[in-house]
């Protein structure tokens, strides 16, 4: 199969298969039988009551809307189908899936820490307001209920309390994890390689496209925007694993490497 003049690699063509299915089976579901996949599929905190251990991997096929898949299928096929063909199939794949859980393990750590200072927060709470809830039992209720409820109980800590589960409840969704991943392999074999992309109008070498990509995702998980619902750390996640496995494989195995 081809787009344009590019030949898709196999692994490539069937991951944008998938993705794009899904999303769109997604849409179809939603609308003939008013059931969100999404609410199956979706990584959610483990200690959550609709976690379940399938999420982990089915949630990178899932995508929020048209313009986030794009952006995913868009990098996959600019970079993974080009990975692909020059790593074979074989490597691409332990890539692909390394920096997509990779991006999960990151995300997760970063929910455990809200979760400890949640516990904090409630144990505090505690000690004015006996019957106030447990921490498993806010994570498993909308945050609306929980402001609500807060607002009327202890309104000091409210702020605090939404803070850490807006870094907890939310679902997570997409091959970005994978997608940084394939980016910070991309960056350390081909540093030189000048990227012409879609918001910039000058070209930039891909040793500082991605670092400066990875750098604002890093800041922006340690100090996030109110209201964004960007997983920032499993970005981070995922170029932090993809380059750390390609960094393996060039120094211990290069006779079969790049």
């Amino acid at each position: 199969m081809r787009i344009g003049n590019t030949e898709l690699q196999p692994l490539t063509k069937n991951l944008l298969f998938i993705n794009i299915l899904l999303f769109l089976a997604t849409k179809v579901v939603g609308y003939q039988f008013q059931y969100d996949l999404t609410e199956l599929l979706a990584a959610r905190f483990p200690a959550m009551n609709n976690f379940q251990p399938f999420q982990i991997l089915s949630h990178m096929f899932m995508h929020g809307s048209e313009m986030h898949l794009f952006y995913n299928m868009f990098g996959l096929f600019m970079f993974g189908n080009f990975l692909e063909k020059v790593i074979g199939t074989k490597k691409y794949a332990i890539l692909y899936f390394v920096a997509g859980f990779g991006a999960f393990l990151l995300h997760f750590l970063n929910q455990y820490f809200n979760y400890l200072e949640l516990q904090s927060l409630v144990e505090s709470a505690q000690l004015l307001e006996p019957t106030f809830p447990s921490g498993s039992v806010l994570i498993n209720s909308s945050i609306p209920e929980i402001n609500g409820y807060l607002a009327q109980t202890n309104p000091e800590l409210s702020k605090s309390f939404v803070g850490c589960l807006e870094n907890i409840i939310p679902q997570v969704v997409g091959a970005s994890g994978c997608i940084y991943g394939l980016l910070a392999a991309f960056a350390y074999l081909f540093p030189n390689t000048e990227l012409m992309l879609l918001f910039l109008p000058f070209p930039i070498k891909a040793k500082y496209f991605v670092p400066i990509m990875v750098g604002i995702d890093l800041f922006l998980g340690v100090s996030p925007i109110e209201g964004s619902n960007i997983a920032h750390f499993a970005h981070v996640g995922g170029a932090l694993f993809g380059l750390l496995l390609v960094i393996f494989w060039n120094k211990y195995n290069k006779r079969d490497f790049y």
